[in-house]
């Protein structure tokens, strides 16, 4: 069965004669395949042995290579579980000197080897009471390799030694789990007191969960990947340390494999292994230290904490299981609805609710929902003294290996992929009839979308007829006429000499030429482009300028006189020259300005900053012929945001906030000439209020007199005057007589009219007072507005 071949085997028999190595992989192992295999959980069950306990007080048998009998203390009746592999601590047959690591790999891990290499999810997690070699199995030891290193080590072998065309890309993530607690143990700066990092689990409709902000390290061969295995192991050991505790961890595996040759074929598949705590009797873990020992009892209850949370969660995972073994068997899937895709998502969603309890049972959610090819390890311990503990965890694997799968290939909906299916379904759909497609006779509207896609499709890949081997049929497909195929064998591909392109209208005057880099017909790389309006010089990208680097010249017409040499007295004739005018260069995205650029204006202006689709969008400097610069934020096009504009010919200077292009917002206003500032608000670009003062010695006299050309702020600079009365007795004089006419107001209105007719001397004496003051205020206001008219200009 090609599905528990090693990977490295089918190198062995493909370097003779130099096949295609994953075209093999694929054609042998189906989805068939892998679904019969991995149509439910597959189990298998260590016995382990631990030194120093005594063999003859065991309570779990080994029948054969997939039966086991257990038996209770006190009875002599048995309980018979069979799974679908069982091994004892020398391996299968108990014969000693055997690596049972490796038997065990060879029938659980090469199976789930080649099923992520074809493109499927996979998940090896390893479960058990604590203290039955769950870690040694999964990671190895000084003598023996564990799962991981097996499985890793085979599966780059495969991918150092795959034909050109494929490619892998490799990443990998590492981590510990308790409960909602999440560590990344990738994470160089990652602090031994940092248990309980902030990371949350979320869930993709295709790719399942995963937990925000984890390390991703792409690895290309297996020492490096050892190397990050080796670090991030030693800090869980650091970590377990200072808890008194260990943690679930899990390492995973994420493969992308492209196909240059097959475009449309793009998989994406993940190996997940998990090495499940076991459940603690937090009450071993209080010590018995003495009373006034403080040190002693913080530590017994950061013991406890981590303990009872590593209890919970694997009770939640249990619950779990046990429940979607009974959703499962009061919903069994028909045939029809196997293959209907909203009844599996539905099915799916519903599946993935029970495992919300925690962190942890939702990223092994995934897993035990359908759409892995999952395999339990169970690490148990025969003797009676660890009898529940074994009893218990041999009950949740028996559930457990009757939980349906239905493991789904990882195909990434690409654009090539897009389109070949469009392909694909418009063949099955058009007529056969010999009329329709005889040759010369008028295409269809179904043959000319057909024909429009294949032209399409043609630039992605350079083979006329392909197979789709996912297909009942074999549908082949003309990807395009034989005269462009050769096109693009011949001339358009890889650095080429100068190329005229044709013209669409044959009337058209000038020439179209582009010499550089092509790619599938496209110019792509670096070329030069011109025409008779512009030249462009810098990198392209699937016929569009698009790069980091270009520079663009527009061209211009003028006419002018021409003389001979030799005869400067000849009759002068008419010609007719080009001239180029650099207008830009710096980025571009789809033909348009993009990216850091300068581009120079024909009225002699020059902008140097950001761009976004044509526009100035971002930070930039512009500067004006006028000898203006405005340093500051764009967006679309216009001044908006903080900025600074500086006249460099006074060294006048303005600093503030700009919306569309007009200055409003707060701002201040240098005045350098005449050492004054103004600082206030402005609106539309008129100021609406401030403050006129004068700027301080210190205050940013570099930047403001360099831009200027000045070494310092003028000291022969106008100060400004001091605001203040000319005549402060008479304006409160002035205040306290209005004050008193005020309050007697309502005394005055009783008395009679010849009363206010006879006035005492005193009184006109008062009046005649009054008025005086009141000249003085005039002044006074007239000297402050000659003030502010000075301010102001």
């Amino acid at each position: 069965m090609a599905l528990f071949e090693r990977p490295t085997a089918k190198i062995a028999r493909n370097d003779a004669d130099e096949g295609d190595i994953v075209a093999e992989l694929d054609e042998q192992i189906t989805e068939k395949e892998i679904r019969e295999y991995f149509d439910r959980v597959r189990v298998a069950v260590r016995l382990f042995q631990k030194d120093g306990l005594d063999q003859k007080n065991n309570i779990v048998e080994m029948k054969d290579e997939k039966r086991l009998i257990a038996y209770h203390p006190e009875t002599k009746e048995p309980l018979l579980y069979k799974f679908d592999n069982c091994f004892d601590s020398s391996g299968i047959d108990g014969t000693e000197g055997v690596n049972v690591h490796e038997q065990i790999f060879e029938a659980v891990g090469v199976p789930l080897v080649n099923a992520v290499l074809a493109g499927y999810n996979a998940c090896i997690i390893c479960y058990g009471p604590s203290k039955t070699g769950k870690s040694e199995l999964l990671y190895g030891n000084a003598e023996n390799a564990g799962i991981v290193d097996l499985a890793v080590q085979e599966g780059f072998s495969f991918i150092n030694n795959v034909t050109e065309n494929i490619s892998y890309t490799v990443k990998f993530s590492y981590w510990e789990m308790n409960n909602d607690s999440v560590v990344d143990l990738l994470d160089t700066n990652l602090h031994l007191d940092d248990h309980h990092s902030e990371k949350r689990v979320k869930r993709n409709p295709i790719r399942g969960a995963y937990i925000t902000g984890l390390k991703e390290e792409v690895v290309e061969v297996w020492k490096d990947l050892e190397t990050l295995i080796s670090s991030g192991t030693q800090r869980s050991q650091e970590l377990s340390v200072k808890r008194g505790t260990r943690w679930h961890s899990f390492l995973r595996l994420s493969l992308l494999r492209e196909d240059e040759d097959h475009p449309e074929i793009t998989l994406r598949s993940n190996l997940l292994f998990v090495n499940l705590k076991g459940a603690d009797k937090v009450g071993r873990f209080v010590s018995q230290s003495y009373p006034h020992d403080v040190e002693g009892r913080e530590m017994d209850k950061i013991r406890i904490k981590h303990g009872s949370s590593i209890n919970k969660s694997l009770t939640a995972l249990g619950n779990a299981i046990n429940n979607v073994m009974d959703y499962t068997s009061r919903n069994p899937l028909s045939p029809e609805d196997a293959n209907n895709n909203d009844i599996l998502a539905k099915r799916k969603f519903t599946l993935q609710g029970i495992f919300g309890d925690s962190k942890t049972t939702a990223i092994l959610g995934d897993a035990f929902c359908g759409d892995y090819c999952t395999v339990m390890i169970g690490s148990v311990c025969p003797t009676e003294f660890h009898y529940l503990e074994t009893m218990d965890s041999l009950e949740n694997l028996r559930i457990a290996n009757h939980i349906p799968c239905r493991p789904n290939r990882g195909d990434e909906r690409t654009k090539a992929k897009e389109l070949f299916d469009k392909i694909i379904r418009l063949k099955q759909k058009m007529p056969q009839e010999p009329l329709i497609t005889a040759p010369g006779a008028p295409l269809t509207e179904e043959q000319e979308r057909m024909q429009q896609l294949q032209d399409e499709y043609g630039h992605m890949v350079q083979r006329t007829a392909y197979i789709n081997p996912k297909t009942t049929c074999a549908c082949q497909i003309k990807i395009s006429p034989l005269w462009k195929h050769n096109d693009i064998k011949a001339h358009k591909h890889g650095s080429r000499s100068t190329f005229y392109i044709p013209k669409s209208n044959p009337a058209d005057k000038g020439k179209e030429i582009y010499k550089g880099q092509w790619k599938l017909n496209e110019k792509s790389g670096f070329g030069l482009y011109e025409n008779d309006k512009f030249k462009y010089e810098g990198d392209w990208k699937n016929n569009k300028r698009h790069g980091k680097l270009g520079t663009l010249w527009l061209k211009s017409t003028k006419t002018q006189d021409s003389t001979t040499p030799t005869d400067p007295d000849s009759k002068k004739k008419k010609q007719t020259v080009v001239e180029l005018r650099r207008v830009y260069v710096g980025g571009w995205k789809n033909d348009k300005k993009h990216g850091q650029g300068v581009y120079y204006y024909t009225t002699g202006d020059i902008y140097d900053g950001e761009w976004s689709e044509n526009k100035r969008h971002g930070k930039g400097v512009m500067y004006y012929v006028d000898g203006t610069k405005y340093d500051g934020e764009w967006q679309l096009d216009k001044q908006s945001g903080f900025g600074v504009t500086v006249d460099l010919k006074t060294g006048d200077r303005f600093e503030g906030q700009h919306v569309n292009g007009t200055r409003h917002g707060s701002g201040v206003y240098y005045y350098v000439n005449k050492g004054r500032m103004y600082k206030g608000e402005w609106f539309m670009g008129v100021a609406k209020s401030g403050e006129v003062s004068e700027i301080p010695k210190t205050h940013r006299v570099g930047d403001i007199a360099r831009e200027a050309g000045l070494e310092s702020i003028p000291k022969d600079s106008h100060p400004l005057p001091s605001i203040g009365l000319l005549n402060a007795t008479a304006v409160v004089d002035q205040c306290a007589k209005e004050n008193r006419i005020r309050m007697s107001h309502l005394e005055e209105e009783t008395q009679s009219a010849d009363q206010f007719g006879n006035m005492s001397g005193v009184e006109a004496l008062s009046e005649q007072e009054d008025d005086e003051s009141s000249e003085n205020i005039s002044e006074q206001e007239h000297e402050l507005d000659s003030d502010q008219d000075e301010r102001d200009d």
